[in-house]
């Protein structure tokens, strides 16, 4: 193999790949006709992507991501040339000459291919879903809650996360569903890197992985569990009050009272009645109070619950438009019982966040 191709193009596509799976990934380069075809393979992802390159001699050689980075980034800006030589991978550019040696154990004959076509995925529609849904996902790789279900409503998408104390929910409105299962979230915050922000999206299932391309950047396969997923749909008990009021507000609220402490929030109390809601947080280190004027009220009583500011400001979070709505069970001081927020506009959008406790 013998090619020439530019060092800021090679290097930002390497840059995507290490965001994909991780710079100790090994990397697979092949040459052929006009382009320069690479893949890398991590723990819970597979990348294929390529540039376009000046090819003198078709072939191929393998290396790990982490050193021809390294010594891209060594070279100045400029044309550099990619050579298979006896030690492994030559890399010459500016009058200097690098050889990185052979990665010894990548023969791997079940490497996954991205056979498929997949359904087209507004990408705007899933970047802003799937940002509303991951921050209601376990934080410590939980086998189950440390995923996104990716789930069928009617035949369509919907982006299901929960970590036992909230669950967040969005449905994608005229998506169908390319399947049913779960992916992690590490994994789709790095795919999310390394695929950028393009117009539309391809996913589709392939077995072990569920892939999601770009056109003109490239492909990425992460593996994904079909395991069963808790019942989510039963966690919601009989609604029995309703209020609706503007979300920006009490959204900023629950923020002013992160930000005062954000590694251990004061709980955020709120009261409902038929007037609005009363906000109040108190803490050692500040209290933050308001209230809010209900646009719309169905309570048979005065309610007083307790949650955590952050679960409660991720849930404001996730919604699109000004007003929120909060759905609560009958006699919810009697047990706890979750607490449905949703987007009083929009139904595709929701979440169910447990009260800290009551008083």
């Amino acid at each position: 193999m013998k090619i020439s191709v530019e060092r800021h193009r090679l290097n930002s596509t390497l840059r995507r790949m290490s965001a994909a799976v991780g710079a100790s990934a090994p990397i697979l380069i092949s040459a052929s006709q006009e382009r320069l075809e690479m893949v890398a393979v991590g723990k819970e992802a597979v990348i294929y992507t390529g540039v376009d390159a000046v090819v003198e001699t078709e072939g191929s050689a393998d290396v790990m991501l982490r050193q021809i980075m390294s010594v891209l980034r060594s070279l100045p800006n400029g044309s550099v040339s990619l050579e298979s030589v006896k030690q492994g991978l030559a890399i010459s550019g500016g009058g200097t000459r690098v050889v990185m040696a052979d990665f010894p154990d990548w023969c791997d004959p079940k490497l996954p291919e991205p056979n498929g076509q997949g359904q087209e995925i507004d990408g705007e529609l899933l970047r802003s879903s799937l940002g509303g849904v991951i921050p209601a996902a376990a934080t410590d790789n939980h086998p189950i809650f440390g995923s996104v279900r990716f789930d069928e409503s009617e035949g369509l998408l919907r982006l299901v996360a929960s970590d036992t104390f909230r669950l967040a929910v969005r449905d994608l409105p005229g998506t169908l569903s390319p399947g049913v299962f779960s992916v992690g979230v590490r994994a789709l915050k790095r795919m999310l890197r390394a695929l950028g922000k393009p117009p539309t999206y391809r996913v589709w299932d392939a077995g072990d992985y569920v892939w999601f391309s770009v056109e003109k950047t490239g492909q990425m396969g992460i593996a994904c569990d079909r395991s069963d997923y808790p019942r989510y749909r039963g966690w919601s008990p009989l609604w029995e009050g309703r209020i609706v009021c503007a979300r920006a507000p009490l959204l900023d609220l629950a923020n002013r009272v992160v930000a005062l402490d954000r590694k251990s929030p004061a709980p955020a109390k709120l009261s409902f009645s038929e007037a609005g809601i009363d906000f109040g947080a108190k803490s050692p280190v500040g209290m933050v109070s308001g209230s809010l004027q209900a646009d719309h009220a169905e309570l048979s009583a005065e309610v007083t619950l307790r949650f955590n500011s952050l679960y409660l400001a991720d849930a404001l979070s996730n919604m699109a438009t000004d007003r929120a709505e909060f759905r609560l069970a009958e006699d919810p001081l009697a047990r706890p019982k979750p607490v449905r927020i949703a987007d009083a506009n929009r139904s595709e959008v929701w979440n169910l966040l447990m009260p800290m406790r009551t008083g």
